[in-house]
């Protein structure tokens, strides 16, 4: 009879675990999810050196602390100023990517926040045209 008690609890204690994990891993899903979510791009007739300058002077102008590149290559370059990430990215036939990211996840504010630093980026490349 003890042995069987014993069992029971193991199994219960065993299932409840499953479901503790498995809501874990959930949670992270959406999490991660609402992540990716957080991100707006726009792409820009320019090279990348020329578009890389335009992203810092939008984000100057923008108020921000001055931009700090954590990652530069022939091909991306990464920005963090504050809660801003901006990945400016070489694509072929003269177009370059910004991907903006502001914040860790999904809001409407963050999502305006983020259109309004492409637009600026937008408008520091036609000021040097």
């Amino acid at each position: 009879m003890r042995s069987l008690i014993l069992a029971l609890v193991l199994l219960v204690a065993s299932s409840c675990a499953a479901v503790v994990v498995a809501g874990a891993a959930a949670g992270a899903g959406f999490g991660y999810y609402k992540y990716q979510q957080n991100e707006l791009h726009q792409d820009y007739r320019a090279d990348i050196e020329t578009t890389l300058a335009a992203t810092r002077s939008a984000l100057r102008s923008s108020g921000l602390a001055e931009a700090r590149v954590t990652e530069q290559t022939s091909t991306e370059a990464r920005l963090e100023a504050q809660d801003v990430l901006a990945i400016v990215e070489r694509y072929p036939d003269g177009l370059t990517r910004v991907r903006v990211r502001i914040g860790t996840f999904q809001s409407k504010d963050h999502r305006r926040r983020s259109l309004a630093l492409l637009d600026a980026i937008g408008a520091e490349l036609e000021a040097e045209d």
